[in-house]
């Protein structure tokens, strides 16, 4: 076993040096076949109060991420794309924890007639550490094997320039997220078929009613309304009822204000499901529906989160993001009652050059899911290297984007 950990250390170090000899490389121009879509990153910093292998750790860690790497292949009436991101992560004292994550997405999207397209995504997730890779995770969860996958196809039909009704399915794969009989093996829905018809008022501002027949014989309907204005104001309402034997509704109010160089988003959401939400870089199908979807009026969860994200200078930028949960249950030790917060800053040092530093905290009180309190701290700095291909430079700064914890 050490003889093991010892050739993937190895092999995890020859492959940071290889990102390292990558920073040479004279970023592709093609806008077909392969080329990296996304910066190399190097990240060093103390991890407190981790848990692994039923103990709390704390440890300093390397964090390595080569550029993503994209394939894109396009013509009149199709559009396909490809790409892999991997992560490393190497422990000073407790090397058996090194680990390889990946990410990797699909996508096909085919103009079968001007009035009908079709569409089909895939996305993957391995990593060893679920808190910070799932998206809009409600549980701070321990180090452990997990895997995601998620597809999604739909046809899209424009039955005027105002009106598009579209038909999905959707389908989620994944490693239960908890090691402990208390979790429920049932009740829960991992896949979906969905009718959404779509009416735009003016450019921009859409309301969308949606229905979906869920597994499990569960049934959701919901409505929803994006509006976007001069490009400064963003708003997200949305209503649902998820119906199982019991009824229980779900709702979201986001919004997001740019203000000089910086967006401001602030919202609240009450959501059926421990794997996501629709705070901004979590994935639902629709109204704030997220499978894998908990169908139990207990299992309902209520979320406030805000955020700043932008440039505060020409060199100088800023995340800094708070999200709380709650979920009363009425069972002893089952509720779910965390905080997490975000304070990241970046400075340009050269035209793809940046360093940063990075403080995480996820605080989640005990419950029978996890068995013990979390109080976790990252205190990460790093360096960031560009590489990819230039993109198109807005006069606007970019929307709130939440980055990988």
């Amino acid at each position: 076993m050490a003889e093991r950990t010892k050739v993937c250390v190895l092999r995890s170090y020859i492959v940071a040096g290889a990102v390292l000899a990558l920073l040479g490389v004279k970023p592709s121009l093609a806008q077909e076949g392969f080329h990296l879509t996304s910066p190399a990153k190097v990240t060093i910093g103390r991890d407190y109060g981790f848990l692994a292998n039923n103990r709390k750790l704390t440890d300093t860690i390397l964090v390595v991420q080569p550029p993503q790497l994209t394939f894109s292949n396009t013509s009149l009436r199709r559009n396909f794309a490809a790409s892999y991101q991997p992560e490393i992560e190497l422990f000073d004292n407790n090397r058996n924890l090194n680990a390889w994550n990946h990410t990797g997405t699909a996508s096909f999207a085919f103009r079968i007639t001007e009035r009908l397209h079709f569409k089909a995504t895939d996305d993957l997730v391995v990593t060893q550490d679920p808190t910070r890779s799932i998206a809009g995770s409600l549980l701070f969860l321990p180090r452990r094997g997990f895997k995601q996958n998620i597809a999604h196809v739909a046809l899209d039909y424009s039955m005027s320039h105002k009106n598009t009704v579209s038909f999905s399915f959707d389908n989620v794969a994944a490693s239960a997220p908890l090691n402990t009989p208390a979790f429920p093996g049932t009740g829960r829905a991992s896949n979906g078929g969905t009718v959404s018809l779509a009416h735009t008022f003016k450019p921009k501002r859409t309301m969308t009613a949606t229905y979906s027949l869920l597994n499990g014989k569960a049934q959701f309907a919901g409505l929803s309304y994006e509006a976007e204005w001069t490009h400064d104001f963003m708003v997200h309402l949305s209503a649902g009822l998820l119906k199982d034997g019991g009824e229980s509704y779900l709702m979201s109010i986001q919004s997001e204000k740019r203000v000089g160089g910086v967006w401001l988003n602030g919202g609240y959401h009450r959501i059926l499901s421990i794997f996501g939400s629709s705070i901004p870089g979590g994935t639902p199908i629709g109204n704030d529906l997220v499978l894998p979807v908990a169908v139990g009026r207990h299992d309902a969860y209520h979320i406030f989160s805000a955020g700043i994200s932008g440039k505060m200078s020409h060199r100088t930028g800023v995340e800094l993001a708070a999200a709380k949960t709650m979920n009363k249950s009425g069972i002893a030790n089952r509720d779910i009652n965390n905080v997490s917060g975000r304070f990241k800053l970046d400075y340009i040092l050269a035209e793809r050059l940046k360093v940063y530093t990075d403080l995480q905290f996820y605080n989640q009180t005990y419950n029978v899911f996890v068995g013990t309190p979390i109080e976790r701290r990252r205190y990460l700095a790093g360096i960031q290297f560009d590489i990819s291909r230039p993109n198109r430079v807005s006069r606007f700064p970019e929307q709130t984007k939440p980055t990988q914890r």
